[in-house]
C-alpha cells in the first residue's frame, strides 16, 4: 500500500494521455544526445547510490567503507562523482548547441 498514491496517479496519465496533442514543429527532427543522456543517467544514479548507501558506509567519517580514500568514506566520493557526471552532460549539451551546424566539404568541393 506504499505506493497507491504514485498506482493513481500512473493510471490517471495512462487514461489522459490520449486528449494531449502533439505541438507543432518547425524544421528537422530533434536527434537524441546519446552521450548527454548517459552521462546524465549514470550522474543520477551515482548521487542515488551514494546517498542510499550512506547509513552502511557514513557521510564523512566510514562506517563500513568498502574503500576508504583519504580516511572519507566512499560516499562522499560517489556522490562528487555523480555531480561531474550532471555537470558533464550539460556542459556537453550547451557546447553542442552552440556550435554552428555547418558542413563540412570534404571530397564534393
Amino acid at each position: 500500500m506504499v505506493f497507491a498514491g504514485e498506482v493513481v496517479l500512473v493510471a490517471f496519465i495512462l487514461a489522459t494521455v490520449r486528449f494531449v496533442a502533439d505541438a507543432e514543429r518547425s524544421g528537422p527532427a530533434p536527434r537524441l544526445d546519446l552521450l548527454g543522456s548517459v552521462l546524465a543517467a549514470s550522474g543520477l544514479g551515482a548521487i542515488v547510490l551514494g546517498t542510499l548507501q550512506s547509513s552502511s558506509w557514513g557521510w564523512v567519517k566510514p562506517k563500513d567503507s568498502p574503500v576508504e580514500p583519504f580516511g572519507f568514506s566512499l560516499t562522499v566520493f560517489v556522490i562528487a562523482g555523480g555531480v561531474a557526471l550532471l555537470w558533464g552532460s550539460c556542459a556537453g549539451s550547451v557546447t553542442a548547441r552552440r556550435r554552428p551546424q555547418t558542413r563540412s566539404c570534404t571530397s564534393t568541393c
